[in-house]
């Protein structure tokens, strides 16, 4: 996939794999995702946690060590904010985990709720275009406040279309 860098942001468009790494909860575990759940997130809680993807809207990056492109390399930290935009409706989710070094277009369980994809682990995504717009050095504080990520995401977007 393309990562295309336009003003303050990055921007692809993929499918949506379903991530349920991090805590465990009824919806993410490894009875629900099998061998590929996994207890922690590249990213933890202010507490010090890993995040909650059946209640954290979240994205999953690949590995800085991608030959194609590198979130490192782009000046984007773990925690900075993502618009995922699906079928009209928009998302605000942070950067929290980090996946397999060639794929992009990998979310948490809960920002596949809130776009109305089917967020089941093992079944769930889609192949659909889901675009992502991603925003270097907007983590919110603390990084696991949705409510923080939405406004950062906003005043982030806001600043993107007024160019």
């Amino acid at each position: 996939m393309p990562v295309c860098r336009a003003g303050n942001a990055y921007i692809w468009r993929s499918s949506m794999s379903i991530d349920c790494d991090g805590r465990t909860a009824a919806q993410c575990s490894r009875s629900t995702d099998g061998d590929a759940f996994a207890p922690e997130t590249a990213v933890h809680q202010s507490d010090g946690r890993p995040f909650n993807a059946a209640t954290t809207p979240y994205v999953v990056l690949p590995r800085p060590d991608n030959p194609t492109w590198s979130y490192r390399d782009a000046g984007i930290s773990p925690g900075d904010v993502a618009a995922v935009i699906y079928n009209g409706h928009v998302e605000y989710a942070v950067f929290a985990d980090v996946g397999p070094r060639q794929q992009i277009g990998e979310a948490s369980y809960a920002t596949a709720a809130a776009l109305g994809i089917d967020p089941d682990p093992g079944n769930g995504g889609t192949r659909g275009d889901v675009t992502y717009v991603l925003f270097p050095h907007t983590r919110p504080n603390p990084v696991e406040s949705h409510y923080q990520a939405v406004q950062r995401g906003r005043a982030a977007a806001a600043q993107l279309v007024s160019r």
